[in-house]
């Protein structure tokens, strides 16, 4: 008999699938309650900047809230989302070191550049279009936020937060993001509760490895006073 994981334990212990699905690690095993809950005020201040950013571009209010923190196999962390997605590749150059996804969906995206391009946002969910012309104004969307999320960061950890040009592509449902993080895995993944106001409820999605997840933490402990995480 091969030799289980003790994720796959505890799965078959709590009922739950031991390998395939969208099975969830426990995050209490890479991270503490304490740091579970930095990454969640780090989400919360760099996500509300992007939102006011958002905001901005699109002429409608904007909320991005109600982080919450999850641990998955790479391969199983979009299982549960049957949609097609816009992701956009963000590297630190600056200040922290690492790399995250931001994903977005189709239909979500559709409705954000239809606003920008001056539209009602009234987009067919079945088909909506993305074209050139669409990804294009989507890609200054990310990048307003990003820079935004960036500023907030540089201010939350006192020192400069700088990133490469945003890179967005194309990501089918049931995508595997390991590739991207050069197979790492398990991966972080905050969803967020998004908002148009009159015209979406969603969600967005950041994913991040562990290793830049504790990089960040690590910044924000020093910055506090408290000492590097444990």
């Amino acid at each position: 008999m091969a030799n289980l994981s003790q994720a796959e334990i505890n799965a078959l212990l709590n009922g739950g699938p031991a390998a395939g699905g969208q099975t969830k690690e426990d995050i209490f095993e890479y991270f503490s309650a304490d740091e579970t809950d930095a990454l969640g005020e780090i989400g919360n201040i760099c996500m509300g900047a992007s939102a006011t950013a958002m905001s901005a571009l699109v002429g409608r209010r904007i909320m991005i809230t109600t982080p919450k923190v999850e641990l998955y196999q790479s391969e199983a962390v979009l299982v549960a989302y049957k949609c097609p997605f816009l992701a956009v590749d963000v590297e630190y150059v600056c200040g922290i070191a690492g790399k995250n996804l931001l994903i977005i969906k189709d239909f979500d995206a559709a409705v954000i550049t239809d606003l920008m391009m001056g539209g009602d946002g009234v987009v067919h969910e079945d088909n909506p279009v993305l074209d050139e012309i669409h990804l294009s104004a989507m890609s200054e969307v990310m990048n307003q936020m990003i820079g935004s999320a960036a500023t907030a960061m540089s201010d939350m950890m006192g020192e400069a937060v700088n990133i490469s040009p945003p890179r967005i592509f194309r990501m089918e449902a049931n995508g595997s993001v390991g590739k991207y993080f050069g197979g790492a895995s398990p991966v972080l993944k905050i969803s967020f509760d998004m908002e148009i106001e009159g015209l979406l409820k969603s969600k967005l999605l950041q994913i991040m490895t562990v290793e830049a997840a504790k990089t960040l933490i690590d910044r924000l402990m020093v910055s506090s006073g408290e000492g590097q995480a444990p």
